[in-house]
């Protein structure tokens, strides 16, 4: 993935879709100072894209940046970017800079919007866990345990 977006941006520098590709696959490798670099490169090209911001977000988020990834993240919901993708990581972020409420509205969100999403179910259960909230900690983990959720039982 990362090689067919640099293959791209060897014929268009600039080129904004691209750019965002090779964001996400650097970030998907975790290599996060090259996320940065490609994702900041497209934001010279499109500043107000929203999955600029989002991947932005990501990278800052990943690289332990939680002041700068919100910032992102809020961007790029104001830019229209999917609520799916983006309320997830947003809800983590806002964890770890000890807003439980928050955080916890935003990984509900997520799930009201994709009920499916494991990963803001496991997250959520662990927001409640660090709020002190066994009951509501135990009731939001007990589904992904009885599928036998191997990342739930962990």
């Amino acid at each position: 993935r990362l090689n067919r977006a640099l293959v791209a941006l060897a014929k268009a520098p600039r080129d904004r879709d691209a750019l965002i590709e090779a964001g996400q696959a650097a970030l998907g490798v975790e290599h996060l100072e090259a996320a940065i670099g490609f994702f900041g490169r497209a934001a010279e090209v499109d500043p107000g894209h929203p999955d600029v911001a989002q991947g932005l977000g990501s990278v800052y988020l990943r690289a332990g940046r939680a002041g700068e990834a919100l910032l992102q993240f809020e961007r790029a919901l104001a830019g229209g970017a999917d609520p799916r993708e983006v309320l997830t990581d947003q809800a983590l972020t806002l964890d770890l800079v000890g807003e439980q409420g928050p955080a916890q509205a935003a990984y509900v969100r997520a799930l009201e919007l994709d009920p499916a999403n494991d990963e803001a179910r496991r997250r959520l259960a662990v927001s409640h866990a660090i709020s002190g909230n066994r009951a509501r900690f135990e009731e939001t983990l007990r589904p992904l345990l009885d599928r036998r959720d191997m990342a739930a039982q962990r």
